[in-house]
């Protein structure tokens, strides 16, 4: 789909498809920050960006792109880990529940092998799952965070697609906290 205004007319990547948008200079001396004349406001809120500003944005859409990316790898990483400790840790109650019933309370050596069972399980849940559980609640929290920002900042926000593929070829971001 392809727009013009006064025969200007260019590409550009709205939330991974290609749309066409007016981005012309005069668009944005006559109002700028709004959408040109005849052309509805961007859905969601989202501000029309004039040209001199799209590279940076672009740039810091791609970064944030990015940050979000690892932090849903970290996020379901953590997951995972966590997953695989609970079922570990479900895998040993189950044992506990049925040796529970086979131990000879005047064996010592039985009461030995179910209570260091006991004390494996519960080391495992104390030292092992409580931390899991809090570093997964905080993959979590900074995954919503860093979404809620990139949502807020670039859903439903036009970019030239252009420019984006020049900017994409040599994009350089920070380290991702």
């Amino acid at each position: 789909m392809r727009g013009s205004f006064f025969g200007l007319g260019r590409p550009v990547v709205l939330a991974g498809a290609v749309f066409a948008f007016l981005a012309s200079p005069l668009a944005a001396q006559i109002m700028p920050g709004q959408p040109p004349p005849g052309y509805p406001p961007p859905p969601g809120g989202a501000v029309f960006v004039p040209p001199a500003d799209e590279g940076a944005a672009i740039h810091s859409y791609l970064c944030m792109r990015q940050r979000v990316a690892a932090l849903r790898a970290r996020m379901l990483a953590k997951k995972s880990a966590l997953g695989a400790l609970q079922r570990r840790i479900d895998a040993l109650s189950a044992r506990l529940r049925r040796e529970r019933p086979r131990v000879e309370v005047n064996n010592p050596q039985s009461v030995a092998r179910y209570k260091a069972l006991l004390e494996r399980h519960d080391a495992l849940t104390e030292h092992s799952l409580k931390p899991a559980i809090v570093a997964t609640r905080r993959a979590v929290f900074r995954y919503n965070a860093a979404v809620r920002a990139y949502n807020a900042r670039y859903a439903n926000r036009p970019f030239d697609a252009a420019l984006m593929a020049r900017i994409r070829a040599n994009l350089s971001c920070g380290p991702i906290r």
